[in-house]
């Protein structure tokens, strides 16, 4: 089938679709609530016959609602900006009947101005109506499951489809031998109905003429269901009491026995006095519903055998045996035929060492009670079912004896415990496995160790317990996701696996943590060992988002020299890991004490931030972007400092990695970002000429909701600061979900926000995210620039940069430049708007305000080098290194 090309569509064309679609559609007017229009189905769907019907009047002819309810109806829809809002509500029909619809109504704008209210009905009553049907399933069968009798089923079925659908006449009737109709259930809107029903069907009989032609009769004798306009009932005996009673229309339903071949056990006859109230939908609705009910009293039976069964027997559930002192059956229950998957009569006389070979008594040929004790035995015996599958079952043998007390048979009472014992076993393994990877978890691990040291602590063996932590996966699952990062700790796993095959245990115990346990048989053998850990772990593992290559950090105890216990063993691994991680990653290092000397100064350090936070020890420093071309102050670039009271400043490096590890970086970028919209308000107050405040944000604030809802926030506390505010991101953050990212950016740019991707060309830099990202600006870090006099392979890579920036129209600016010879270089490459020592050193903010306070009052401020003397801070190496 072929469609319409849309640019193709004409006006015509889309008021066919409107006119004749098959949702119903209207328009109103929101203001005056008068109806516009309606197509087609719309009208029908309400039984108008014409257009003339509804045009013109007001949506109050149709909607119970009142005007109130409407109008606030409308103005939650304004609110919702224009997105569609689903309600629920009751509509009158022409005929006064009520139908329950769905309505997905929203606002429009015509061309010549002026709103419209466009309507999306869609009628629910199907749907209600399977609501009823299934809550009357799942009641009868709640019934079923308590043990309640036929004729109590029977009437909950009736009279929950007379309480929930309005018919006329319902019932149920049942054939009986002698061609009499037995009615069980008998309910109609006319209490005498029941009798006169019952008094007109007496002298007919369902299997001969005339009564073979009653509805009940043909459906019986067919098995199939018939809906019959009482009318046209030709030669149905009951036809003219049917209309004397005002019955337009019966649909009488078989209910079907369990078999196909037997006769149906009964009729559900359903009558309305308005055939329209029956259209084929709906038969159908019902016929699915007498299929249910085959079901359920297939359920019925099911159960009632049971319970008979449970009469006769009280162990009936169980499977159990009377056993011939020589071994064979003597009886059976059927809960032993379904276990071991036999027929019940082929059992009998069988000797039961057939159906436990396994056993030690069925390969010893006696039955525990043969061996001379009369006590009862009990135990668990392994049987082999009639298609060859092992079972396991708990047993209780009991000696039967006669009045003389002469042993003559055996009881035989069992359980079928093999899915107990399976799930035992998972239960096991999941306490002792991770379901990621299969290898141990920490459970398992921990367990396995404890015995290996139970077992070394008599030997004397050495053993080495290592903490393995993947370098950079949390940046995996930031810019590929959690499901990519699943599937790179599978990979790796297996590629451990191979390498610790014969040679020790290996166990996941976190995200990505690994632990490896080993005889410490001599150094030279255990660190190759591990250096084959690192190669394969260092391997770039491919996916369809891209690849991703990662390294491991290993620290690495000895027992019994560094512990005793594997819980010390372990948290001195875990500490060395540490240790190893700061040292510079993909590295191994054994356990000292000076370890833990450094770990306590960590935590200090921490402390030491945190205490810094809430004394509000830190300051901004700030840095001019200047266009080289005028002298122009384009921009200032805020730099964190640390003004520690026992240590003096402190440049960020040797900080943020804290915080970014602890999760203090949040508060601290909250302080920073507090600080800077501050300051722009005041520097709008004071009248200083605009230029903008480039803020680095981390990787942890971008991801966080709560940094972007209290940023919003934040622009209402201080709105002239926006305008004048750029973050600076770096490339690898932007990567991932960039609708996510592009949504965000795009947001704040509508405020005037501008951003600035920091160090581009250092990660993944990709032309196809910048079409996508909305920025203003990239950055040229600071090691191409420093390198550019050097190194042709550098300043090509300058060149390509400023050569994409001018073609996407974007600012470029040059950051770390620190000689007038790079001030050059950039300048004829094309980037004008340079930041570095050569322009000014990061500056104290009351440096910044003097020089900003002695320039000249205009629309601009010409850079002039001040003073560089506001401290000896501004004189350390490594200004590059800023909160990002």
């Amino acid at each position: 089938m072929s469609y319409p090309d849309p640019q193709r569509l004409t006006g015509e064309d889309y008021l066919h679709f409107f006119e004749q679609g098959p949702e119903a559609i209207f328009l109103a007017d929101p203001d005056t609530l008068r109806v516009r229009d309606a197509n087609l189905s719309f009208l029908n769907l309400l039984g108008y016959s014409s257009r003339a019907d509804i045009v013109g009047h007001s949506v109050l002819l149709f909607s119970s609602s009142t005007e109130l309810q409407v109008r606030e109806s409308i103005d939650s829809i304004r609110r919702s900006g224009q997105h569609p809002s689903r309600l629920t509500r009751t509509f009158r029909r022409a005929d006064g009947a009520r139908l329950q619809v769905e309505m997905a109504c929203s606002l429009s704008r015509f061309p010549e101005g002026g709103d419209i209210l466009i309507g999306h009905v869609r009628e629910l009553t199907r749907e209600r109506e399977m609501e009823k049907l299934n809550s009357i399933y799942v009641e009868l069968d709640r019934r079923i499951l308590a043990g309640q009798d036929l004729k109590t089923l029977l009437s909950v079925i009736v009279d929950r489809l007379v309480t929930g659908f309005g018919f006329a006449l319902t019932y149920i009737s049942l054939p009986e031998p002698d061609g009499s109709i037995r009615y069980l259930n008998i309910r109609s809107d006319d209490p005498s109905c029941a009798q006169s029903l019952e008094e007109a069907s007496r002298p007919y009989r369902w299997n001969e003429p005339p009564g073979n032609q009653r509805l009940s009769a043909k459906v019986l004798l067919s098995k199939q269901p018939v809906f019959v306009i009482t009318e046209e009932a030709m030669g149905s005996p009951l036809k003219d009491w049917y209309l004397r009673q005002g019955i337009d229309a019966s649909l009488v339903i078989p209910l079907l026995a369990e078999s196909a071949h037997q006769r149906p056990w009964g009729t559900l006859t359903l009558s309305v006095r308005n055939r329209q109230a029956f259209p084929e939908s709906r038969q159908q609705l019902f016929l699915e519903f007498s299929d249910r009910l085959r079901v359920a009293f297939s359920h019925y039976e099911e159960h009632h055998r049971i319970r008979l069964f449970r009469g006769a027997m009280e162990s009936g559930r169980a499977p159990s045996l009377i056993v011939n002192p020589d071994g064979t059956i003597a009886w059976s229950n059927r809960a032993f035929s379904e276990m071991t998957r036999t027929d019940l009569k082929s059992i009998l006389g069988e000797d039961l060492r057939q159906f436990f070979p396994l056993s030690d008594w069925g390969r010893q040929g006696k039955l525990p009670g043969e061996r001379g004790s009369d006590e009862e035995f009990s135990g668990e015996w392994c049987g082999v079912t009639a298609d060859g599958t092992a079972f396991l079952a708990e047993v209780l043998v009991s000696p039967i004896r006669n009045d003389s007390l002469k042993r003559t048979h055996f009881l035989v009472h069992m359980k079928d415990v093999t899915s107990e014992r399976e799930k035992e076993k998972e239960i096991h393994r999941l306490a002792h496995q991770d379901p990621l990877t299969g290898l141990l978890n920490r459970n398992g691990f921990l367990k396995l160790c404890r015995e290996e040291l139970e077992r070394d602590f008599r030997s004397g063996k050495r053993l080495a317990l290592a903490f393995l932590d993947l370098d950079g996966f949390k940046e995996l699952n930031d810019t590929l996701g959690h499901a990519a990062g699943d599937r790179f700790l599978e990979i790796l796993s297996r590629r451990m696996l191979e390498v610790m095959e014969g040679k020790g245990a290996l166990g996941r115990i976190g995200g990505d943590e690994f632990v490896v346990l080993v005889e410490e048989k001599n150094d030279l053998l255990f660190e190759r060992l591990f250096t084959d850990l690192l190669e394969q772990v260092s391997r770039p593992v491919v996916f369809e988002e891209g690849q991703f290559q990662t390294t491991v950090s290993v620290g690495v105890a000895i027992y019994p020299e560094d512990g005793l216990t594997v819980e010390e063993l372990l948290r001195k691994a875990d500490l060395t890991m540490y240790h190893a991680k700061s040292a510079g990653k993909n590295t191994i290092r054994f356990f000292e004490k000076a370890i833990e000397q450094s770990v306590r100064e960590w935590y200090e350090k921490g402390t030491a931030l945190r205490q810094a936070i809430a004394r509000k020890e830190f300051e901004l420093y700030f840095q001019p972007q200047v266009d080289v071309r005028n002298n122009r102050l384009m921009g200032v670039e805020a730099l964190l400092r640390w003004n520690r009271p026992d240590r003096g400043m402190m440049l960020p490096a040797s900080f943020i990695p804290l915080a970014e590890e602890t999760g203090l970086i949040h508060p601290v970028g909250d302080w920073v970002m507090e600080e800077a919209l501050s300051l722009l308000e005041k520097w709008e107050r004071k009248g200083y000429p605009s230029f903008w405040l480039a803020v680095n944000v981390s990787a942890r604030q971008f991801r966080s909701e709560s940094f972007w809802s209290d940023l919003e926030s934040r622009f209402d506390r201080y709105p002239a600061s926006a305008s004048r505010l750029s973050l600076e991101l770096t490339e690898s953050l932007l990567v991932g979900d960039s609708g996510v990212s592009a949504g965000r950016i795009a947001s704040l740019r509508k405020r005037g926000v501008t951003f600035v991707i920091d160090d581009f060309g250092t990660g993944y830099s990709s032309l196809s995210y910048l079409t996508r990202l909305p920025v203003d600006s990239i950055k040229i870090p600071q090691e191409f620039v420093l390198r550019m006099k050097e190194n042709e392979r550098d300043r090509k890579m300058v060149e390509i940069i400023a050569h994409m920036a001018r073609n996407l129209d974007l600012v470029l600016i040059g950051e770390g430049a620190e000689s007038g010879q790079e001030i050059r270089m950039l300048r004829d490459l094309g980037c004008f708007v340079i930041q570095g020592f050569s322009i000014s050193r990061p500056l104290s903010l009351s440096g910044f305000e003097r020089f900003l306070e002695q320039g000249p009052p205009g629309k601009e401020i010409l850079f002039q080098p001040p003073p560089q003397a506001d401290g000896p801070e501004d004189l350390l190496p490594g200004e590059g290194v800023h909160l990002a």
